[in-house]
This record gives structure tokens, C-alpha cells and sequence, in this order.
């Protein structure tokens, strides 16, 4: 399976710019939600190889991010296409879910 890639300020923008789309897992250390999320995200990456990439952001570590994307509850699913964001999933999402916004985003709905 994928590891998840842990994204920091110097990273991020490269990371979204370089993948037509991208989807980001921002979280939190304490987050119960976020920690059963966290191990289905690996086999998400591997199912949408070639579509999406997938990275996550510690927004507890990572203040920015918390402020640029407005993140005020967690976990929070950032949809970037060509490096911008086009779609923004708040709480616990199935994989279906989130995999279904990704294949979307990339045929161009």
C-alpha cells in the first residue's frame, strides 16, 4: 500500500501544483476521527493511481494551512485541480465518497 505523504509549507505547493488533482487530508495528532480515517487512506491512493494523488497536512503543526483554507473542524478533505481548490469535504467521508469527488475532479465535473 501508499504511505500517505506528511506535507509542510515547503512541500505543500509543490505537491499540489505538480498533480492535476490532489487531495489533502487535513488533520490533527488527537483527532478521533482523523485517526479512523488515516488507515483507509493508503488503499484510496492505490485505487486512484493515475487520477489523484493523496497527501495529508497536520494543521495543528501546520498553523497556515489551518488559516489559508479556513479549517475550522477536522478532519477536512482539501480537492485541488491544478492547484487550486475546487471542492472541500468536512467530517468523516466513506472512501467511496471521497474517491468518487477525486474521479469527478479529474474527468472535469
Amino acid at each position: 500500500m501508499s504511505e500517505i505523504p506528511e506535507l509542510s509549507e515547503d512541500t505543500f505547493f509543490d505537491f499540489i501544483a505538480s498533480n492535476k488533482v490532489a487531495l489533502i487530508d487535513c488533520y490533527t495528532d488527537w483527532c478521533m476521527p482523523c485517526k479512523r480515517m488515516a488507515p483507509l487512506l493508503p488503499s484510496l491512493s492505490e485505487s486512484l493511481t493515475g487520477k489523484a494523488v493523496i497527501g495529508k497536512v497536520n494543521i495543528e503543526t501546520e498553523k497556515w494551512a489551518q488559516q489559508m483554507y479556513e479549517i475550522k473542524s477536522i478532519p477536512t478533505f482539501l480537492f485541488f485541480v491544478d492547484g487550486a481548490v475546487k471542492q472541500k469535504l468536512v467530517g468523516s467521508r466513506t472512501i467511496q465518497e471521497l474517491k468518487q469527488t477525486a474521479e469527478q475532479l479529474f474527468n472535469g465535473e
